[in-house]
C-alpha cells in the first residue's frame, strides 16, 4: 500500500477542522532544532543510510520493536516496508510502502537504532488503523520511544514540517522527500498524510535524542 491515499470529499466542518490545524501548525515554533538535510541524492526515496541491506534489514525487524508515542496515544509494532516503482512523465522514480495495518513502517533502508543517520518511519492517517491520526499535533519537546529487545532508545520533537503534496509537481514531491535522506546526524523522522480528509499535504515530524533526560 503506498502513502498516497484516495481523497474524500471534503464537508464544510472537515475543511474548518483543516484549516484551524494548519493555523496551528503552521504558528507553532517549529524548527527548534534538526535542520534540513544539506544533501538531496538523485533518487531520495530509494537512499539509504550507512548499514549494509543485511544490516538494515536485522536492526528492525521482527515483532519486538514498538513505537511508543504517549501524548498522542500511539503504541504500534514496527514493521520493515520496502519500495515500490513508480512511472511519471517518463520519468522512473520508487515510493515507499505502507503497512496495511495499525502498524508503523519502517524504511529498511534508512538507519537503525542507536546508530547515526535518518531513521525513517511512515504510517497512514485516516486508513488501516490510522496510527499517525494524530501526528500533526505532535508539540516541539514532545517525548516519541523506541522499545526493542527491552532496550529504550528515547526522543523529543525537535522540528515539524507540514508540506503541500498531491497535485505537485514530481520535482516538489521528490524536494519534499529529502526529509527521509540520510543524515550525518542521529534522528528519528516520522511521516504521514494530513489533513484526515482529503490527504493534501505531507507531515514531517523530526525527533532527536533526548540524551537520557
Amino acid at each position: 500500500m503506498m502513502i498516497i491515499l484516495v481523497a474524500v470529499a471534503r464537508t464544510s466542518e472537515w475543511a474548518a477542522i483543516r484549516d484551524a490545524e494548519a493555523q496551528a501548525l503552521a504558528s507553532a515554533p517549529d524548527r527548534a532544532a534538526a535542520p534540513a538535510p544539506s544533501h538531496m541524492p538523485d533518487d531520495v526515496y530509494v537512499a539509504g543510510a550507512a548499514l549494509s541491506e543485511g544490516e538494515s534489514r536485522q536492526a528492525m525487524a521482527g515483532g519486538s520493536t514498538r513505537l511508543l508515542i504517549e501524548t498522542i496515544g500511539v503504541d504500534a509494532p514496527i514493521q520493515p516496508v520496502g519500495l515500490i516503482e513508480m512511472e511519471e512523465g517518463g520519468r522512473n522514480y520508487s515510493q515507499w510502502q505502507v503497512p496495511d495495518d495499525y502498524a508503523v513502517g519502517w524504511h529498511r533502508t534508512s538507519a537503525g537504532l542507536g546508530s547515526p543517520g535518518n531513521i525513517v518511519l511512515n504510517g497512514h492517517n485516516n486508513a488501516h488503523g490510522a496510527v499517525f491520526r494524530d501526528l500533526a499535533g505532535l508539540g516541539l519537546g514532545e517525548e516519541i520511544v523506541l522499545v526493542q529487545d527491552q532496550q529504550t532508545f528515547r526522543y523529543r520533537v525537535a522540528r515539524r514540517e507540514l508540506l503541500e503534496e498531491n497535485d505537485q509537481p514530481l520535482s516538489v514531491r521528490l524536494d519534499n522527500a529529502k526529509w527521509i535522506a540520510p543524515t550525518p546526524d542521529e534522528r528519528l523522522t516520522l511521516i504521514s498524510c494530513w489533513p484526515y480528509v482529503g490527504t493534501t499535504h505531507r507531515v514531517i515530524v523530526i525527533a532527536t535524542p533526548s540524551d537520557g533526560d
